[in-house]
């Protein structure tokens, strides 16, 4: 197991990148974990439109209504971290919810790392993300395997494997990212030492 990585026990079924990626369609839920300072939570997160114009809507259940989070095709592309979820918000940057919901040009999905992030990792770039309340940069270690449920099967993968390359509030930092050009699902962030994002379960669409 990679240091802070998912178990990937033997009993794990083995997708490839494309497989698990085909996974994303509207009406699949993505169940991120979250973990900071103040609470940690499950968040069932639907997605309810891949819009024309590239991009993305997401729900969540919140007491009797659904929150909602709208990430643009500029934030998918090119987003400078994941939106983070504490507490039934979602927070963007200096940006959170309000009446139950979020749009943001700045930052991708709390599942996904920006196609550009992605990019600059794969090349050994140094990528600046802006995450929860902080701001870190990290750079590629390597390659590794990580493990999400499909339903009720622990399902490995292969990542990118990512560290904090400088010293910060918020170090130690791993990120374990999918290496799909299309749909870099970010299996978990680690950072702050009690902060996390984490790919924990995805629902295929019916």
């Amino acid at each position: 197991m990679a240091r802070g990585g998912k178990k990937t026990g033997s009993g794990a079924g083995k997708w490839s990148s494309e497989q698990l990626a085909e996974l994303l369609r509207v009406g699949a839920v993505f169940s991120v974990w979250t973990a900071d300072y103040d609470a940690n939570d499950l968040y069932p997160l639907r997605i309810d439109a891949l819009t024309d114009d590239g991009g993305m809507t997401l729900s969540f259940p919140d007491g009797s209504r659904p929150s909602r989070i709208h990430c643009t095709q500029s934030a998918i592309a090119d987003g400078q971290g994941p939106v983070f979820l504490s507490q039934m918000s979602a927070i963007a940057g200096p940006a959170h919810s309000t009446d139950w919901r979020l749009e943001t040009a700045s930052h991708s999905p709390p599942f996904l790392l920006s196609r550009a992030a992605l990019g600059k990792l794969k090349a050994g770039q140094s990528v600046t993300l802006d995450v929860y309340t902080g701001q870190f940069s990290v750079t590629k270690q390597g390659e590794a395997v990580a493990t999400v449920r499909i339903g009720d099967e622990p399902i490995s993968v292969p990542v990118l494997h990512a560290q904090d390359d400088r010293d910060s509030d918020w170090s130690p930092v791993d990120l374990w990212v999918l290496d799909h050009p299309q749909w870099p699902l970010l299996l978990k962030l680690d950072f702050g030492g009690e902060c996390e994002l984490s790919l924990f379960e995805i629902t295929p669409a019916q």
